[in-house]
């Protein structure tokens, strides 16, 4: 069983699987929605959450997704966030739901474009983070790559203006290029091939999987644990409404085994 509660006005929910040692996680879906050029929205507040049952819905329109926080509108049209300035894009609303089950926890993000004209390459940021997790560690946290699956602790982290925080994008493609991301996560040049991370809980033999049907990168904040996820849109054109799915599990098993069972 899954004991969750939701922090008003945000998009974030907390939750612990009961009997598990892995302690409360933190879902925020989604901190915030952007394109390469800059941001359509950070921090939404405002939002009113909706419960039926086992599932959690929410919906955020232009005038929420915007909220309070260290990002700040220092111009029209330009945002600033720890020195770096980039794009105020044109605001996405969105559309959330969470279901619980006995051991998972199944989301998705609907993301729309009212606007006259298309957003290139949207992508939603998902932090999901272990808010009480002593266990946790570099070591403990996989994803797949070309040469097998590795944990971050097996790759070479690069030291960047930011030291803690770190991106690995996905496939072998360009990566994707966004002022604010660049400036502030630095790019391993070691590509993931499986938008999904697997945590493991090494003293109790379970892991979190946490896995999207798409993404542009993953990323890590190893001085706050948490797991994150850019998950891909692509362009969205003007009316249009696209939806993306995942995921949250407590599971047993080796890393590969979870990875081949992952979205």
């Amino acid at each position: 069983m899954i004991h969750y509660d939701v922090i008003p006005k945000t998009s974030q929910v907390r939750f612990t699987f009961e009997g598990s040692q892995v302690g409360e996680c933190k879902l925020w879906l989604p901190e915030g929605v952007g394109t390469p050029r800059g941001s359509a929205g950070v921090y939404p507040y405002g939002m009113r959450w909706r419960e039926d049952g086992s599932r959690l819905s929410q919906e955020a329109s232009v005038d929420n997704v915007f909220g309070p926080g260290n990002v700040e509108e220092v111009e029209p049209g330009v945002l600033e966030c720890l020195g770096i300035r980039y794009a105020k894009e044109a605001p996405l609303p969105w559309t959330s739901s969470i279901t619980f089950h006995e051991t998972r926890v199944d989301f998705s993000l609907s993301v729309h474009n009212p606007h006259d004209s298309a957003l290139p390459d949207v992508c939603a940021l998902l932090c999901f983070k272990f808010m009480d997790a002593p266990w946790w560690s570099p070591g403990a946290c996989f994803f797949t790559t070309g040469t097998g699956v590795r944990s971050i602790a097996q790759t070479e982290w690069i030291e960047g203006k930011f030291p803690s925080f770190q991106k690995w994008h996905l496939g072998r493609n360009t990566p994707y290029d966004s002022p604010v991301k660049n400036g502030i996560w630095t790019s391993n040049p070691v590509r993931v091939t499986s938008p999904t991370w697997v945590v493991q809980h090494a003293q109790s033999g379970v892991s979190v999987v946490f896995s999207c049907e798409s993404a542009y990168y993953i990323h890590c904040n190893r001085d706050n644990p948490c797991n994150d996820i850019a998950m891909k849109y692509g362009d969205i054109q003007p009316g249009q409404t696209v939806e993306r799915r995942g995921h949250i599990e407590l599971a047993k098993g080796a890393a590969e085994e979870l990875f081949s069972r992952a979205i």
